[in-house]
Parts: structure tokens; C-alpha cells; sequence
């Protein structure tokens, strides 16, 4: 995208709206599309004072843009031709406070000590990446600073041994979707934040200290103690950490798919399927975990129907389609095979015992919520669609 038209060898009206967010927050909408050779579908915004672009577009075309912290160069793959080069973030406050949120984290977790550069070792380097983060409805999120290893210099055998790391066969993800359904079991799913920064790492690794970092003394190295995106062994030594806290929590590895972790218990079994740093849970014993987030849903409205002046007589019916849930959260008696989940069941029990809540059970076919968390034929649709009293307009 660019504001400046005479770069262009052609220009149209664009057929939709295009409003694009910069980086110092203002919002500015493209009057027209066209090329610039080499480049197609070009956005015209007249009040644009820089150029942008769109690093994955770009790549879909061949094009290889290298960050540096300095700036980045947008180079042909086919052909090796330098196409442009990019000015530095630096300097820009949004920028700077995205750096300094990042620094701040890796201090945090302790990811390096810093010490007198060694005169006999590798010292790689560091280079900062920079994202721009957005919502759902298309608005600015956050500014994203990432500080990425440069691995490629790492030696093997001396700076890394394994870079192996198990990932998720597509086959196992689309059984474990297709059992949910069938199980009418409920999938949540998770993303774990700068996961790679909580591996240990086992190798000696030493890098330059940060473009921007402050806190050093003169000839000083960082030692990394923690794994960093771009490291070659940063994927498996997630992964080791990852898998060494699951087990711990009672779930055993599967020999068929290394990344699905089970755990069975005479209640029910959960599934945790990991794709890198993503997560799919599911199971009969997530059920618990539900009902204990609906109770404090339940709990929160009384209390807030209470300020209002409305008190609220007798219990509040809880309705659930899973008897083995309803059981052992209002069994009194203390299950070794729960408690990893007894916490929920203990918070759920107190309620049931006060009298703020009464569970029921109901039967799969006519629990409304299945509308809301699940796929379902036509029919059923329209039919769950009438017990809530719905009706087409137009119609």
C-alpha cells in the first residue's frame, strides 16, 4: 500500500471497502487499486506518507523479506534481486513500548544471564520482528515486538545436538474431531503464549545482547537459560518441558501419535492433543470444568439480581446431560480418581449443599445449549431452535 500515484501503472476503483489500521493508530481508507510492477493488487490511500507491505502476500509471490534491526530487504527467491528495503521501527513509540514490553517478559523468565564474552564459542546473534495484531472486527489490537534468535549460525554438535520435536499428524486431529461429535463431547482449545520461550535448554548458548538492551556491562554476552524463537532446538526443548508437566499431572503419551496425551480414570478419560503450541482438549471430564464455570455464572446473577432488589427464592436448576458430572459433583465422598478436578467438584458441592444450586439431569436430545457448542443436522437445528422459541421473520 502506498499513498504516492505515480508509482502506479494502472489504477481502479477497488470493487469493496478497504480501511487499513498504521502503525501510529490512524485509520485510512484505500481509494483505489491497482500495480506496481512487480507487484499487483496495489491499495492507493492518498494520505499515506509510507509505503506497506504485506509480508505474507509476499511471500505467496515468491518474495523473501529478511528483517534485521535496522530495517528488512525484499528480495526475489527466482532471481536473488534486491525488489526494496524497509525502514527501521525504531524510533516510533509504539514500537519502542512493544520492545520494551518484550525485554520485560524474557527478563521475567529468566531467559539469560548475562556474563564476560567467552573466547572460545559461538556467539549468535538477535534481530527483532515486528507484527501488527488485529481484532476480529478488523480494529488494532496491540503491537507485537518478537526478539528471534539467529540460529542459523549455530553449529551442530556444539551449540545443538536434537532438533526433533513431534507435531500432531493431520489424520490424528481430524479422529479426535470426529470422536467429539460422535461423543457429543465438548473441544476447548487453547494457544499458549510465547511458548517456546518456556523450554530449558540443556546446550550452551551464548548471543549478543538484544538491539536496545540497556542493562549491560562492557564486553558482556547473554547465556541462555531458556530457549528462544529461533533457536534450531527451540521446538523440541518446548516440547520436552511440555511433555515432562503433562505427565506429571497424571496423563501418560500415546506410542501411536507422540503429541496425544490421555489420562483415564473410572469417571471418564481426557485428551490433549498438541500441534506445536496450540492445544486441543476434550473429554467426558471437561464436563466438570463447564458446570463449574456455569455455576459461577448463576451465582454472579443472583448476586447481582440481589443488589437490584429482586431476591431470588429456592435453588437455581442447573441442567446437565452427563450423569457421571453429576454424580461425583454432588458426591460427598472424596475420589482419588478426581482429584486433579477437585477443586470444581468442592465448589460445585458447596453450592448444591447452600442451596444456591440444584443439578438435573436432562437428557441429550433436548439440552438447548447443544445449539450454541454444536454441529448438528437441519432438522435438529430447527427443532432446538423451537424449544428457545425462535422463529423466522421472513417467514
Amino acid at each position: 500500500m502506498t499513498g504516492n500515484q505515480k508509482l502506479f501503472s494502472d489504477l481502479s476503483k477497488p470493487r469493496s471497502r478497504h480501511e487499513i489500521v498504521t502503525a501510529n493508530g490512524h485509520v485510512l481508507t484505500a481509494s483505489a487499486i491497482g500495480t506496481i510492477k512487480p507487484f499487483s493488487e496495489v491499495l492507493c490511500a492518498p494520505k499515506l506518507t509510507a509505503n506497506l507491505l504485506s509480508v505474507g502476500q509476499l511471500v505467496e509471490q515468491n518474495f523473501l523479506v529478511i528483517f534485521s534491526p535496522n530495517g528488512c530487504v525484499i528480495q526475489n527467491i527466482l532471481t536473488g534481486e534486491t525488489m526494496a528495503r524497509g525502514r527501521k521501527a525504531s524510533g516510533q513509540k509504539c514500537w519502542e513500548d512493544a520492545m520494551h514490553e518484550e525485554l520485560v517478559a524474557l527478563e521475567e523468565n529468566d531467559t539469560w544471564d548475562m556474563v564476560d564474552r567467552p573466547t572460545n564459542a559461538t556467539i549468535i546473534e538477535s534481530r527483532w520482528v515486528y507484527s501488527i495484531k488485529i481484532k476480529a472486527d478488523g480494529s488494532l489490537d496491540r503491537y507485537k515486538a518478537r526478539l528471534v534468535a539467529q540460529g542459523y549460525k549455530q553449529e551442530y554438535g556444539i551449540d545443538y545436538d536434537e532438533t526433533f520435536a513431534p507435531v500432531a499428524k493431520m489424520t490424528t486431529v481430524r479422529i479426535l474431531l470426529a470422536l467429539a461429535s460422535i461423543k457429543g463431547w465438548k473441544l476447548h482449545q487453547l494457544d499458549v503464549k510465547n511458548a517456546f520461550l518456556h523450554g530449558n535448554l540443556q546446550e550452551v548458548v551464548y548471543m549478543n545482547p538484544p538491539p536496545g538492551y540497556k542493562y549491560i556491562k562492557l564486553n558482556q554476552v547473554g547465556r541462555l537459560k531458556k530457549s528462544l524463537y529461533g533457536l534450531k532446538q527451540a521446538p523440541r526443548s518446548w516440547f520436552g518441558k511440555f511433555r515432562t508437566t503433562i505427565l506429571g499431572a497424571g496423563f501418560t503419551q500415546s506410542s501411536s501419535d507422540y503429541s496425544l496425551f490421555l489420562r483415564r480414570t473410572t469417571s471418564g478419560i481426557t485428551i490433549l492433543l498438541l500441534y506445536v503450541d496450540d492445544m486441543i482438549i476434550t473429554g467426558n471430564e471437561a464436563e466438570y470444568r463447564s458446570m463449574s464455570a456455569a455455576c459461577s455464572e448463576i451465582i454472579w446473577l443472583r448476586r447481582l439480581l440481589s443488589k437490584l432488589g429482586i431476591e431470588m427464592k429456592g435453588s437455581t436448576t442447573l441442567y446437565g446431560d452427563n450423569t457421571s458430572a453429576i454424580r461425583i459433583a454432588t458426591n460427598p465422598v472424596h475420589h482419588e480418581n478426581t482429584k486433579y478436578i477437585d477443586v470444581d467438584c468442592h465448589y460445585i458441592r458447596e453450592l448444591v449443599e447452600d442451596r444456591s444450586i440444584s443439578l438435573k439431569y436432562i437428557s441429550s436430545k433436548d439440552q438447548l445449549a447443544d445449539l450454541f457448542t454444536k454441529a448438528m443436522s437441519r432438522s435438529r437445528h430447527n427443532y432446538l431452535l423451537s424449544k428457545l422459541m425462535f422463529c423466522d421473520t421472513q417467514h
